[in-house]
């Protein structure tokens, strides 16, 4: 039996910067996210999503899921566990949008304008 190692790659992006291959811009991922089921189902987590919107994104609502895992873990996790979830869906689906591109070169997206 042969085991292969899995191969990671992981590219970390500005704002806006995998736009030009079909990246979600802030918004549209915030929007996506708060579509999943795991945040549909989950009142709490919708609310908190809300909260932080406009001041630092989900970022920040996963930043505050964490803290209060911590603080008190048990009545948490679920929380915690849902909102990674639907985290990891989003980046998913971006991922995959990624693999399907030809090229990722910039000079593969050249437009021309005409002045």
């Amino acid at each position: 039996m042969v085991v292969q190692e899995p191969k990671t790659h992981i590219l970390l992006l500005g704002a806006g910067f995998s736009r030009t291959w079909g990246g979600y811009l802030a918004d549209e991922f915030f929007y996506s996210l708060i579509g999943q089921s795991e945040i549909q189902q989950n009142l709490e987590l919708k609310r908190l999503l809300w909260k932080h919107q406009n001041k630092g994104g989900f970022e920040n609502a996963l930043g505050e899921i964490q803290f209060l895992y911590r603080q008190k873990s048990k009545k948490h996790k679920q929380n915690l566990n849902a909102m990674q979830s639907a985290i990891s869906a989003v980046f998913d689906r971006m991922n995959n949008a990624f693999l399907n591109q030809l090229g990722m070169e910039f000079q593969d997206q050249i437009q021309i304008e005409m002045a």
